[in-house]
């Protein structure tokens, strides 16, 4: 199956069910978030960048404290969705393809990329994607689904990738490793 073909279905999919998609994920994506945050210090003058940001759940654990949030994601019907949820909170929803983000580059001090890599073709060509939006020593937090990657799998994706893995959760009550990561510069 060709890399367009493989988004175009997850595209689709994800489209369709963007109803429910807040019903079905919220409480395993609020784990995450916990999870990661965990291991951030923010401040409102983190630029911030959510590569995937669906239905925008994460943006209730950030906004409004933040001057920059952007959030991108190829599926219109939940950008839509995180439009309308999110409608008293300032932030800028793109729609466009994770290997092709039509951002400036070194512009991010914190990208988060959840559920994201099982659903590319090339993972590590979506990090070293992700790489290009954020600033030098900036932080990337990516998930990899358990049940696609082993760790080592997602360990060597992030050492391809030229990530520095500052903090690895594994545990049980997480269905993804979640990676908190350094861009080295």
């Amino acid at each position: 199956m060709t890399g367009w073909k493989k988004k175009h279905i997850v595209k689709n999919c994800y489209d369709l069910t963007s109803s429910i998609y807040n019903k079905r994920y919220l409480e395993e994506q609020k784990n995450k978030y916990k999870h990661a945050l965990f291991h951030l210090k923010l401040n409102p003058k983190t630029k911030i960048l959510d590569v995937g940001c669906g239905s925008g759940l994460l943006f209730s654990f950030l906004s409004p404290k933040f001057d920059i949030v952007v959030g991108v994601d190829i599926s219109n019907e939940l950008l839509q969705k995180a439009k309308k949820d999110k409608k008293n909170i300032k932030i800028h929803l793109i729609q466009a393809d994770a290997d092709h983000l039509p951002l400036q580059s070194n512009k991010f001090d914190v990208v988060f990329a959840f559920t994201v890599l099982q659903n590319m073709p090339s993972p590590i060509k979506t990090v070293t994607e992700i790489k290009l939006a954020t600033k030098s020593n900036g932080v990337i937090v990516l998930t990899g689904l358990k049940k696609v990657f082993s760790l080592k799998a997602i360990n060597n994706i992030l050492k391809k990738a030229g990530l520095k893995t500052i903090a690895l959760e594994t545990g049980l009550d997480l269905k993804d490793y979640v990676t908190v990561n350094e861009k080295r510069k």
